[in-house]
């Protein structure tokens, strides 16, 4: 699903690489207590990119604030994982979207280093050659090893999707558009204007996360004026495909909590 729903009172947004097949291993359970619907960023799972799209985080939050245009969100929660953090973030700042509840997982909210699977996307001479050479489930492996703090928790069903949208026509071409489009972000130009806030804000993070470090957590936490903050012990950078039943039971507690 790429667009959202009137009816969704909790609207997934994944990050680099992801799709609406990364929240696939809670959809049921979060169907216990919410009406899920599940977004695609531009370029990402089913969201053909048209041709003019540049891929950078500005570009994605200005089409994410565009597409709630006329949906009301009262009583409804975004929940975005990662580089989809960053895009909400940077749709609320600077793009008017402004939904009253937002739940970050492992989100990019500040300047780091990008993990070695991005920064070869930015090089074409690597890109081109991994792409024509390595094999879609090769590549798929190398990314979800990186991000798990636990390999044996990778799932069949999730990195079958994943080798599946590997091979779209549009999937290279957005990996690497917003590669370089990442390697030019600068997140902490945002921070200052992070207090300015007014949607009531929560934090899951995966403890053992690689990528994206939980150390950060208290951090965004004062920064954004968090409501609550939530780690999970021996997980990554995915807890809701790593350790889903943790994460579904702190989703949850935050949907029912008054």
């Amino acid at each position: 699903m790429t667009e959202p729903q009137q009816d969704s009172d909790l609207i997934f947004i994944h990050g680099y690489g992801g799709s609406a097949c990364s929240w696939s291993l809670i959809d049921e359970d979060v169907k216990q207590f919410a009406s899920p619907s599940y977004l695609e960023l531009v370029g990402f799972g089913k969201h053909e990119p048209p041709k003019s799209f540049d891929f950078s985080i500005s570009a994605q939050a200005e089409h994410l604030a565009s597409r709630f245009q006329g949906i009301d969100l009262s009583g409804s929660a975004i929940v975005a994982h990662s580089m989809g953090a960053g895009v909400v973030l940077v749709a609320m700042l600077d793009h008017g979207f402004s939904p009253e509840r937002v739940i970050f997982v492992d989100p990019l909210a500040y300047q780091q280093s990008l993990p070695f699977f991005i920064r070869g996307q930015t090089i074409p001479i690597i890109s081109g050659v991994a792409s024509r050479v390595l094999p879609p489930a090769y590549q798929v492996d190398l990314v979800l090893n990186a991000i798990y703090f636990d390999r044996s928790n990778i799932n069949q069903t999730i990195r079958g999707c994943y080798i599946d949208e590997f091979q779209t026509p549009f999937h290279r071409a957005a990996l690497m558009g917003t590669a370089r489009q990442l390697a030019n972000f600068n997140a902490d130009a945002y921070v200052s204007r992070y207090g300015s806030l007014e949607a009531e804000f929560h934090v899951i993070w995966g403890q053992n996360d690689p990528l994206i470090s939980s150390t950060l957590l208290p951090r965004l936490v004062k920064d954004l004026g968090a409501a609550s903050s939530h780690l999970i012990e021996n997980c990554g950078h995915a807890p809701h495909e790593e350790c889903p039943s943790q994460f579904v039971e702190i989703l949850e507690k935050i949907m029912v909590t008054p």
